[in-house]
């Protein structure tokens, strides 16, 4: 009896840009056996299509730790916003062991002052990377980046690929997801949303 094949299905979700007024899902993602999700508001300059600011909300929903975004205003510089061709690119750290809920990501901080014009665009691109909590060290060990099994621990990678990074130093020398990163755990670090109307 042959095995029967399964068919490909493609799963995606929508964004609509003319909405300014509610959050939209814009990642589902797990990290630490916790299961979260981030949305985003978008302000678009009023009688134009330029991107002023997104305001991002994480929202863990089931598992024993908080993911949240990183707690100091420095994780403003940290999140990465940038259009290549008709797709916008958004980057997000999180860490684990955090509850830091929110960050609003204005122009100046994602952009690099550049303006982003969102016309045309047809796809949004999210990719979520874990920053490791270096204030946990010694307390616990970090699953997502450790595998332990009694004595036996080491780098759950032994080299970290691109895009899996320890440290916020880590995330600033690694060059933009076009690149293809890799997360750590390799778990739910991308989102691929359809643009409407």
């Amino acid at each position: 009896m042959n095995k029967k094949e399964q068919p490909e299905i493609k799963l995606t979700a929508n964004v609509n840009l003319n909405d300014t007024n509610n959050y939209q899902l814009l990642l589902a993602s797990q990290n630490y056996g916790t299961f979260y999700c981030i949305y985003g508001k978008l302000t678009i300059t009023e009688g134009t299509k330029i991107l002023e600011k997104i305001d991002l909300k994480l929202k863990n929903y089931k598992g024993t730790c908080n993911v949240g975004f990183i707690n100091n205003d420095s994780s403003l510089n940290h999140v990465r916003v940038y259009r290549h061709e008709k797709t916008l690119f958004i980057e997000i750290p999180v860490m684990g062991f955090c509850n830091a809920p929110n960050s609003e990501i204005n122009q100046t901080n994602a952009t690099s002052g550049k303006q982003i014009d969102l016309t045309g665009v047809e796809k949004i691109f999210i990719y979520r990377g874990i920053i490791k909590n270096n204030s946990m060290v010694g307390n616990i060990s970090d699953a997502e980046f450790i595998y332990r099994d009694g004595e036996d621990r080491r780098p759950r990678y032994q080299k970290l690929p691109n895009g899996m990074y320890n440290s916020l130093d880590d995330w600033d020398l690694k060059t933009p997801f076009l690149s293809g990163a890799k997360a750590s755990g390799g778990n739910c670090f991308t989102s691929n949303l359809e643009v409407y109307p």
